[in-house]
Formats: C-alpha cells, structure tokens, sequence
C-alpha cells in the first residue's frame, strides 16, 4: 500500500482513497481490512482485474467516519514478499 488520503467532493461527500500498488509480475486480488474510529471494521476484496491497466491502482470508499487503519491481506492468504507496506495507520 503507498498511502491513503480523504477527500471531499463538491457536496461534500467525503471519501477515502487507499493508493495501492503491485510491483511484482504476478496479479493478485486484494483483500483489505478497513478499521473506522469508532471501532468497525469493514473487508473488501478487489478482484485480479483491478491491475489489467497497470500497477497502481486506487481505491475510492465513502468516509462517513474516520479511517484509522488499513490493513492489507491480514489473514496472509495470499502470496507477498513483502508485508511491511501492508498496514497504514492514521498519523
């Protein structure tokens, strides 16, 4: 993961976007854990496809709340050689 912003849109909407990138050669799905500020968590897997156009790919979330934490493939069900990049806490 290389980071997460929140943004508001014209109506103020506020989303989260969580910039993801694949630097390896094999494409795999994403299973992410997302953790709000007042203790929920919520699980999205983002399909293989999600990298047919590239490597970095960026996903939007409506933000009704905070986002405290993103965790990437916190079951470790799938392959990486690197899992150091896979939580992002909110400073």
């Amino acid at each position: 993961m290389d980071s997460v912003t929140t943004a508001s849109d014209s109506s103020g909407a506020r989303s989260a976007r969580i910039w993801l990138s694949s630097p390896g050669q094999l494409p795999m799905p994403v299973d992410l854990t997302l953790t709000w500020g007042d203790g929920t968590k919520q699980t999205a897997r983002l399909p293989v496809e999600v990298w047919y156009l590239g490597n970095h790919y960026v996903y939007d979330v409506p933000a009704t709340r905070d986002l405290v934490r993103v965790e990437v493939d916190a079951g470790h069900n799938i392959p990486d050689v690197r899992r150091g990049n896979n939580v992002w806490l909110k400073p």
